[in-house]
């Protein structure tokens, strides 16, 4: 997908295009709109692919965040949301299936309140990440400066008290499972490709899943 084509018309004379354009935010969206991607079908991949991808993923994903822009943002807006509560829990469900036997509950600290831990699951540490980005590069994705300007300061916010968090639990947690020496020859799924889209502006991206 094409990210930075499909608001190129505004880029020349919005003066607000400098966040919604800027490198590092067409990078970071390009990453979450195919790890949404991901997440959505991972039906035909073995437990350890997985695994091994959202690794990847994960930890580019953290990387780019770091670097969006930060941007004033009168508190009280609120962007337009796309994932549905049956959305998420597609999801969960899919990759608690997946998980199986390593889905796990653990403790985690929020920047906003660390007085008190939540108790979460992998899967669904993942399902708030993809409810997060997903709400993300959709409204992205839609082409209005302003709106996607807000989505970037939002973004940044819930990266900072809530998705990112949820990376590092779900990172350190994959990290044991793939370097504990379990067994994951017997799966009877076979391996397959991760099928993202073939576009030249995100090769950057694709080599590091094939």
């Amino acid at each position: 997908m094409n990210i930075q084509k499909n608001m190129s018309s505004h880029s020349k004379e919005d003066p607000l295009d400098t966040i919604v354009f800027n490198k590092d935010v067409i990078e970071f969206t390009a990453v979450a709109v195919q790890f949404c991607t991901f997440l959505e079908d991972i039906s035909e991949i073995s437990k350890r692919e997985f695994l091994e991808k959202s690794q990847k993923f994960l930890s580019l994903l953290y990387l780019k965040a770091l670097m969006l822009l930060g941007d004033e943002r009168e508190e009280d807006a609120e962007s337009q949301k796309f994932v549905s509560e049956s959305d998420w829990n597609y999801i969960q469900t899919s990759i608690a299936d997946k998980l199986g036997d390593t889905e796990v509950f653990v403790d985690i600290f929020e920047p906003d309140d660390l007085t008190e831990t939540i108790n979460i699951s992998l899967s669904e540490a993942f399902s708030d990440i993809y409810q997060d980005l997903k709400d993300y590069s959709e409204l992205y994705k839609m082409g209005n400066i302003e709106a996607s300007r807000g989505g970037v300061w939002e973004c940044r916010h819930h990266f900072e008290n809530h998705f990112g968090p949820r990376i590092l639990l779900i990172l350190s947690e994959i990290h044991n499972i793939l370097f504990s020496g379990e067994d994951f020859e017997n799966e009877s799924l076979e391996k397959s490709e991760l099928n993202l889209p073939k576009n030249n502006d995100n090769q950057w991206v694709n080599h590091l899943f094939n």
